[in-house]
């Protein structure tokens, strides 16, 4: 089995192919990491933000909530979280604006009511 220090290994590599605009590649890398530590807070956090920059902002969403949830005590993860998903609706499920919303794009709560 792979110890910590292959993970950190495989971690700077899915934030160097980020960097180099290779996202499904990073995409492969974090989830073989989160298959090695699933509540690891930054990992999920990193995928979630790799999810939303691909325009998959429903799984970034589901994502994002699971690293908020993992990571509460890091307020990178709480912050970024927030700025992408609104503020925090406790225990409430997400949805994906529709499309025709001012809000689009954006994944809100599912008691969202558009404007």
């Amino acid at each position: 089995a792979a110890g910590p220090e292959h993970n950190a290994a495989r971690r700077a590599l899915a934030d160097l192919l980020v960097s180099q605009g290779r996202y499904s590649e990073a995409e492969t890398e974090l989830r073989t990491l989160l298959e090695r530590e699933p509540n690891d807070s930054e990992h999920l956090h990193a995928l979630g933000l790799l999810l939303e920059d691909s325009g998959r902002h429903a799984e970034a969403a589901v994502v994002l909530q699971q690293a908020a949830a993992a990571g509460s005590n890091n307020p990178l993860v709480a912050l970024s979280a927030q700025a992408i998903l609104g503020p925090p609706v406790p225990n409430g499920p997400v949805q994906p604006a529709p499309d025709h919303s001012p809000d689009a794009g954006r994944v809100l709560p599912a008691s969202y009511v558009p404007r």
